[in-house]
């Protein structure tokens, strides 16, 4: 009783092993995989600066802990951004994460000098051999990470097993101590722990709040309307059956470019951008929408020596609220098709309304991306897909948007086919946020997570007497 009231080592070397024992833990879900771990950094920061003043060892624990946090907490604040899977940001955190891996394979080894350096203090045998034991089991687990291993469940298993064997062995030795009488002066500081808990929880709470506030939409250049021109063209178009509303919304650029037109195909339809209700019609559940929110049309300009223009255009009929990112992501004609050739870069623009005023911005990615999927059916495959990448404004009206691209023909007689999938952010709040146009290269379903997709498609034969 009178060792307790002196010393804190019992409570001190408790946190500490809650620690390793939290930080090493991953259950992905309820988000218990960035819970668990962040208790556990705080826990072994707590337990090592009441210690580190006991010896060099502890002091190097202390430094290696603080800086984990360090690095932990920038991570939860990058995860509230779209930036964490930047180019930029990678070039930066992945280095960080290979010096935060070769730091936990280093506190194990400072652990197990700490330890023995306070049983000479005790006069006691310097012996700790569960810290070396930590330090395989960390070594173990970098090598299978380099890797890409994977044990199994029997082989999870056993790891785990070891682990808590590893933590009950360095239980027994601080206990050991303590039942030795050793006694430690904790280290003097300004706060408490309990203190320094409160004020780093609530610093990582406010950035990740910032985080999901300022850096959650991408960087928009929205500027006024300004009329296209071009009023012969315009009229031209009309007269072929050029949707008036998508005509209004057309570049300067986009409308000459339709510049001799000789036939306008168009199509349209609204889709429900939500999850509809469930309803039951003779033990048969079906889906019913009573709101489809997204007004979707495709048009086809054909042009002369057998050129055309494929424009795919949304509206919002329903102000959705919008909470962070979209993607349209297109499969054009000449995908897989013999008949049409790719006859240059695609275009578009967005636009929206603000305060009775209308606004275009281009769009922040336009182009080609190539990415790798993994399908449940067919494992992982590469496609290289047209992807249109932006931002609404929460305040925003009327909101709406068009890519478009130019197409060759190669041989008559093929059917023109091209398809728009429209990715909208139907949640707020995501842990990790995710762009819409990563969500969709990473998983092909039409609901995924905070993101729902819905699919359109221009269909016909622009050779009719030729089927």
């Amino acid at each position: 009783e009178v060792v307790d009231t002196v010393t804190p080592w019992r409570h001190a070397m408790c946190m500490v092993l809650w620690g390793i024992g939290l930080s090493a833990v991953t259950l992905n879900f309820l988000g218990l995989g960035y819970i668990l771990p962040a208790i556990g950094y705080l826990l072994r920061l707590c337990g090592f600066r009441t210690l580190r003043r006991e010896n060099r060892f502890f002091a190097g624990c202390y430094v290696i802990t603080a800086l984990q946090c360090a690095f932990f907490t920038a991570s939860m604040v990058l995860n509230c951004t779209i930036y964490a899977n930047s180019e930029t940001v990678l070039e930066i955190t992945q280095p960080l994460g290979v010096v935060s891996a070769i730091m936990q394979l280093i506190l194990p080894l400072l652990l197990w000098g700490a330890i023995c350096s306070v049983q000479r203090k005790c006069s006691l045998a310097a012996h700790a051999p569960a810290a070396l034991w930590l330090f395989a089991w960390y070594v173990l687990l970098f090598v299978l990470a380099v890797f890409g291993a994977s044990l199994g469940l029997i082989g999870g298993a056993a790891l785990i097993a070891v682990f808590v064997l590893i933590i009950r062995s360095l239980y027994k030795l601080y206990s050991g101590l303590d039942e030795a009488g050793y006694a430690v002066k904790a280290a003097p500081d300004f706060i408490s722990n309990r203190t320094l808990v409160i004020i780093v929880t609530a610093l990582t709470l406010l950035m990740m709040f910032c985080g999901y506030l300022f850096f959650s939409k991408y960087p928009m250049d929205w500027q006024p309307v300004e009329p296209a021109g071009n009023e012969s063209v315009r009229e031209e178009l009309l007269e072929l059956g050029f949707p008036e509303n998508v005509l209004n919304d057309l570049s300067a650029e986009d409308l000459a470019a339709c510049s001799g037109a000789v036939r306008v195909v168009s199509q349209s339809e609204d889709m429900p951008v939500n999850d509809g209700r469930k309803v039951d019609r003779g033990n048969v559940i079906h889906t019913v929408y009573d709101v489809k929110e997204l007004h979707v049309t495709g048009v086809a300009v054909e042009l002369p020596n057998g050129r055309w223009m494929i424009f795919h255009h949304f509206l919002w009929t329903v102000n959705p609220g919008f909470y962070g990112t979209e993607s349209m992501q297109l499969w054009p004609t000449y995908v897989d098709n013999d008949g049409w050739t790719s006859a240059g870069d695609p275009s578009g623009r967005v636009l929206c309304d603000m305060d009775g005023r209308s606004f275009a911005a281009g769009y922040y990615f336009l182009g080609n991306q190539t990415f790798t999927s993994n399908d449940i059916f067919f494992g992982p495959s590469t496609s290289t897909d047209v992807f249109a990448a932006f931002s609404m404004p929460n305040r925003a009206e009327n909101c709406r948007g068009y890519v478009a691209y130019p197409i060759d023909t190669l041989d008559e007689g093929w059917l023109l086919n091209s398809w728009m999938n429209y990715t909208h952010q139907s949640n707020r709040f995501q842990f990790p946020v995710v762009t819409a146009m990563d969500a969709r290269m990473r998983n092909s379903w039409n609901r995924a997570g905070a993101f729902l997709t819905v699919q359109s498609a221009l269909q016909f034969t622009p050779y009719e007497d030729m089927w």
